[in-house]
């Protein structure tokens, strides 16, 4: 029997129940008219299978399942785009392999000299160096919206090099140890990942400049 006509014997059997027929009456009615009771029993199942499905409840939506129906419904607004992009970043998941850290590691120290420099810039052309309320405005500001941000860029690159060697991400923290940083980068910039697939991933090769800094999102999601 094909697929094609074993649906519909399907759908018959659901449209007589819906109608109100039993069971036991539509068995009778497809034995008369030569269906064999292995056949039927097949039917039957498949029916029961449709219905259980039916009836089974809706599984609980995540925030971010949530955020994307509304999306589709009504259009996403600023708050659902940022629970989007956040529940899908990969800042602290899967790996970075040593050449990608490297350069990971320079494109944040350009960031920060560069920054830097926008940040001493305004004082000296505005003749504010002197100024001690000045420059703790600045240095808040500096410090909330490019300091902080470029921290936790660095601990992304940091986590998931050490996902790429099959070790904790939280030994990132051994940054903010004095010395003991600076000898934890050489060892991290030269030691060879793992040549095979590990609980973080495949491979550690950032496709991207989003993907170097952590940025790029997670297609599984």
């Amino acid at each position: 029997m094909t697929e094609e006509y074993m649906q519909r014997l399907v759908d018959y059997v659901i449209d007589q129940l819906e109608a109100g027929a039993s069971a036991d009456a539509i068995e009778q009615a497809l034995l008369q008219t030569g269906y064999d009771l292995p056949t039927i029993d097949a039917v039957f199942d498949e029916v029961d299978q449709i219905y259980a499905a039916a009836a089974a409840p809706e599984p609980e939506k995540s925030p971010f399942q949530e955020a994307v129906q509304r999306h589709d419904q009504q259009g996403a607004s600023a708050l659902d785009g940022f629970w989007l992009w956040a529940t899908r970043v990969r800042l602290f998941k899967g790996r970075l392999n040593r050449s990608s850290f490297l350069i990971a590691n320079v494109v944040l120290f350009v960031l920060y000299m560069v920054s830097a420099f926008l940040l001493v810039l305004p004082l000296l052309e505005q003749g504010m160096g002197a100024d001690g309320e000045s420059l703790q405005a600045y240095d808040t500001l500096y410090s909330l919206f490019i300091g902080w941000p470029l921290v936790v860029l660095t601990l992304s690159a940091w986590s998931r090099r050490l996902h790429d060697l099959g070790l904790t991400g939280w030994l990132c923290l051994v940054l903010f140890a004095p010395v003991a940083n600076i000898l934890f980068f050489f060892y991290l910039s030269f030691k060879r990942g793992d040549k095979t697939a590990n609980q973080h991933g495949q491979d550690g090769r950032a496709r991207n400049f989003l993907g170097l800094l952590g940025l790029d999102l997670d297609e599984a999601k």
